[in-house]
């Protein structure tokens, strides 16, 4: 279509027949644009019918509307009497145009009461990208126009090809420097929105390898629900541990809920499976509509370890009550990884510790059978050098304890 309206524009200059497919082309476009505004106004709807997940139907919801009422009005007061070759009163353009309006108020409404798209995000990087292409189209006008306006100033017998040399060594460097000026924009600008919590979301990593060194498991949660809390402006959290020789999770550590939530298999199946899909599981997902995760917590991010699931995020709304965004879920998947590894460790550290205190109290326990018994005992390793010498022993052979110890 668009090909057709600029061969009709151009060549009809010069061939005046051409000008006679201006109607069917503006027919054609019409029907397009129609049947564009019907097929999407049916799919969206077909898709709010099978969704399940009540926050989509919500959004779905309202850009259906939206859609449909803008749809249906144009085509039945515009499209349909236009492509009939009918006249159109100024009533029925009213009709058909004024449901227009409509179609931006669904959409805003969707994307700020039910965050149909990250608009921080959108807005954000709009703006630096705004600000980049004005510095660089400063620079470019200021670089290309007047640079060659200030060599023939300088230098007037300069050729016309030198002229032009610079001036596209100049746009080169302009285009060049499109990517640094974006990157510190871009650093300045997240700096405006996050204020405070900008620090905390870029020391992610470094955050990360602190907590993998934390062997103590109260110490290490706390810390990264204290982190969370920081970064994603949330209090409401919980963080799931595997339990030992079992397929079920317990709450390890939980924050500003009521009661402590509980997995319920259907999450831990979806856990589970998220590995290779989106990497968390919202709550909307959840079936079972009694499920008391759904009002509790919003998001669970699972955490893996050798393709093992060892614990479970669960998140809920903002402070302000809004929804996290899909860059504050991606931080959280960022560290999960270092959260598995950490939550591991920690495990380790803690089955090793338990393990060395039942050797202590085992070995405290059979020195003090020799020590009870009245004869004469020793024990031996096995190469042969004595490892125990009870006080029966030392009266015997008036030889001291300590003195026996370590000898063969």
């Amino acid at each position: 279509l668009i090909t057709s309206r600029l061969v009709v524009m151009f060549a009809g200059q010069y061939d005046l027949s051409l000008l006679s497919w201006e109607p069917w082309i503006r027919k054609t476009e019409t029907l397009h644009f129609t049947l564009s505004l019907l097929v999407s106004s049916g799919l969206l709807l077909i898709t709010f019918l099978q969704t399940r997940a009540s926050i989509l139907r919500q959004q779905l919801k309202w850009v259906v509307w939206g859609l449909s009422l803008n749809a249906i009005p144009f085509t039945i007061f515009y499209a349909y009497p236009y492509l009939l070759g009918k006249e159109i009163s100024l009533l029925q353009q009213a009709f058909a145009t004024g449901a227009s309006i409509l179609l931006p108020i669904s959409f805003g409404y969707s994307i700020v009461r039910y965050r149909l798209m990250d608009v921080d995000i959108i807005l954000r990087r709009s703006m630096t990208y705004v600000l980049a292409t004005v510095s660089v189209v400063v620079i470019f006008m200021l670089g290309v126009v007047k640079a060659g306006q200030w060599v023939h100033e300088l230098v007037p017998s300069i050729s016309q090809n030198a002229t032009v040399a610079l001036q596209v060594t100049i746009m080169s460097l302009a285009a060049m420097l499109f990517a640094p000026i974006k990157n510190w924009l871009q650093e300045r600008v997240d700096r405006l929105f996050f204020g405070e919590r900008y620090d905390n979301r870029r020391g992610l990593a470094e955050f990360g390898r602190t907590l993998s060194s934390t062997t103590e498991m109260t110490d290490l949660l706390s810390s990264l629900a204290r982190r969370l809390g920081e970064m994603l402006y949330v209090d409401r959290l919980a963080i799931f541990i595997e339990q030992e020789a079992s397929n079920k999770f317990h709450v390890a550590y939980s924050a500003n809920l009521p009661i402590d939530p509980a997995l319920s298999p259907e999450i831990i199946n979806l856990a589970l499976g998220s590995k290779h899909g989106r990497g968390y599981i919202l709550a909307e997902q959840l079936s079972g509509s009694e499920d008391a995760n759904r009002k509790l917590l919003d998001y669970f991010v699972p955490c893996y370890v050798r393709d093992r699931l060892i614990a479970i995020i669960g998140l809920g709304k903002t402070i302000e009550g809004s929804i996290l965004t899909s860059e504050d879920i991606e931080l959280v998947r960022g560290l999960s990884g270092y959260v598995a590894v950490a939550i591991e460790n920690s495990l380790l550290y803690r089955s090793e510790k338990e393990k060395a205190f039942a050797l202590a109290k085992l070995k405290d326990f059979s020195e003090n059978i020799i020590e009870s018994i009245n004869i004469g005992l020793l024990s031996v390793d096995k190469e042969g050098y004595i490892t125990n010498w009870n006080s029966a022993l030392e009266e015997l052979l008036a030889i001291n304890r300590g003195d026996a110890i370590r000898h063969p």
